[in-house]
Order: structure tokens, then C-alpha cells, then sequence
């Protein structure tokens, strides 16, 4: 099967971020299946919850239905907004909010308000079992928007250990999750290409490549 620029959509969070550079694996995987040295179609919404993705995936369905989706699935616990702002225990920690796609970088007062009340949020708020169920149920309404869109090639990553355990009806779900197998998080690791090192992001690149285009449905093993 042959791909264009427009067939191949990366989306997800921080491990699918980085995509201009010839070393970021989501360039590799477009660049080597399309012939095309654009950046990767799709955006990587570093630190936000699932409902950024959810929303892009939703607009660029209606520029062009995809041959390869690529879903980076994010952990369930981060606060959804509409500034498409990283909201999540890491953030607020470090008091630097950032939002993204057409939106700028907040100002400081506006940073700070946040702050304040996703700190108490998280103190005083949080139900993880609330929002394991809640990004559950946005994967089964993937799974039923994926049925129609009939998408030829479909690969789920869970990027961290605390996502829910759910196999995606008609696609390929990865079992390994991506933070167990970054080379970036773990000691003494140099670099940082979407949470791998230079070596560990073209690894994940050709790996993705052999997934496509050996493309099976069901649970499949990642096995860098």
C-alpha cells in the first residue's frame, strides 16, 4: 500500500510531541512511509489530558480520513480544558503552564490562577477511578468511530503504567506502555526526543514502520 504526506496522523501527548526533526520517531515513521520530508501530520499535546487529543483528532478526520493513525494514549488523571493547556501533578509541581495549538503560552497572573486550583483540585478533588472511567468511555466511542471511519491501519500506545488496561476493537493496541521502554526517564540517559534518547527514537521509528507494515490487529508486543 502506498501513503501520502496526508495518509499517515500521529496524535497524542508528550512521547509524539517532537515530529520536524529527521531523529524524532513520529518524522521517521511519516518520512519513510510517505517519501516526504514534511512534518508529521497531527500534534503532540505535551502534559494534557486525553480531551486535547480527542478534540484534534475529531478536525483532522474532516480534513482527510488517515490510511495510519498512530494514538499516543496519555494518563487518565490529567484535567481537561479548553486552552488545551498540560495540566497534570508534574506541572502544577513546577508551577509553568503552557498551552497549545493556536493558543500562546498564558501569562504569569493566569498561570498562577491555575495553578491554585488544579493544586486544590488534586488535594481535594480527584477521583482516579472517576477518571479511568471516564477515558474508558472515550475509547469506546474511539472504537466506534474508528469502525466507521474504517481506517486500514490503527495502532494504539498506552505512554504510561497507570492508563486503563483495554484492548481496541479492530486495531493493533501495543502491550508494552511507553514510559517503561523511554530511555529518557530512565538513569544516566542523554537527550530527550519525545522522552528517548537519539538511538532510542529511531528504534521506536523503524519498529513502528515493521508494525505497520506487518499490520496485525489485537494485542501485539512492542518488543524494542
Amino acid at each position: 500500500m502506498k501513503f501520502e504526506h496526508k495518509d499517515i496522523l500521529i496524535l497524542g501527548d508528550s512521547f509524539c510531541e517532537l515530529r520536524s526533526l529527521p531523529v524524532d520517531w513520529p518524522f521517521i515513521v511519516s518520512q519513510k512511509l510517505s517519501n516526504s520530508n514534511e512534518e508529521t501530520r497531527g500534534y503532540g499535546f505535551g502534559g494534557t489530558s486525553w480531551w486535547s487529543v480527542r478534540k484534534r483528532l475529531l478536525k483532522e478526520l474532516k480534513l482527510h480520513v488517515p490510511k495510519v493513525l498512530i494514538l499516543c494514549h496519555t494518563e487518565p488523571n490529567r484535567i481537561p480544558n479548553d486552552y488545551d493547556a498540560g495540566i497534570n501533578w508534574t506541572t502544577i509541581k513546577f508551577k509553568k503552564i503552557y498551552s497549545f495549538g493556536d493558543r500562546k503560552k498564558m501569562d504569569e497572573d493566569k498561570q498562577h490562577r491555575i495553578v491554585r486550583a488544579a493544586t486544590q483540585y488534586y488535594e481535594e478533588l480527584l477521583s482516579s477511578e472517576y477518571c479511568k472511567w471516564a477515558m474508558v468511555s472515550w475509547f469506546k466511542e474511539l472504537d466506534e468511530l474508528l469502525s466507521i471511519q474504517k481506517i486500514p491501519h490503527v495502532i494504539h500506545f498506552m505512554s504510561f503504567p497507570n492508563c486503563p488496561n483495554y484492548i481496541f476493537q479492530n486495531s493493533m493496541t501495543i502491550e508494552e506502555n511507553l514510559f517503561d521502554v523511554a530511555t529518557f526517564f530512565h538513569p544516566n540517559a542523554e537527550g530527550d526526543f519525545n522522552h528517548f534518547t537519539e538511538e532510542g527514537s529511531k528504534k521506536l521509528g523503524n519498529r513502528v514502520i515493521e508494525l505497520v507494515l506487518n499490520y496485525k490487529t489485537g494485542l501485539q508486543k512492542l518488543a524494542l
